[in-house]
């Protein structure tokens, strides 16, 4: 069997250099491959995110919008609440619809009272009090 030549220093110290340079440029080869297909995975969630920051703007226009909505809503709610006659809130008991003041002063006119005698009664002007007394006679008479 023959043997092989001794390795000589000259050849390591020429071909090693040679082997490091070839490793380098594999490795440098590797990394720039990566770094392209990084840079594409990049490209790509970029674009990604800004059509999701386009949705999501386009999200809060229309909760924005739903929002107002409803808010105009609960105002128009109260608007009709505000506008209903008072009467067809309370009980539908005649003696619930009238306030008790007005009750007494038709009450003190029936028992022959002047309307200033009830408006000293009642704490209130005399005006008043022959105002509450003509209405009751009107929806007395009706």
């Amino acid at each position: 069997m023959e043997s092989l030549p001794p390795v000589t220093t000259q050849f390591l110290l020429t071909c090693l250099p040679s082997l490091f340079f070839l490793g380098a440029l594999c490795h440098i080869l590797s990394v720039h491959k990566t770094n392209k297909a990084l840079i594409t995975e990049l490209s790509e969630a970029s674009r990604i995110l800004e059509q999701k920051e386009g949705e999501m703007t386009s999200l809060k226009e229309r909760y924005s919008t739903v929002l107002n909505f409803q808010e105009s809503l609960k105002i128009a709610k109260l608007s009709t609440q505000l506008q209903k006659p008072r009467t067809s809130v309370q009980t539908t008991s005649k003696k619930n619809l009238v306030p008790e003041k007005y009750l007494y002063a038709q009450s003190l006119a029936e028992k022959g009272m002047s309307a200033e005698e009830i408006g000293s009664i009642l704490t209130m002007s005399p005006h008043e009090a022959d105002q509450l007394i003509s209405l009751s006679r009107i929806a007395q008479a009706h």
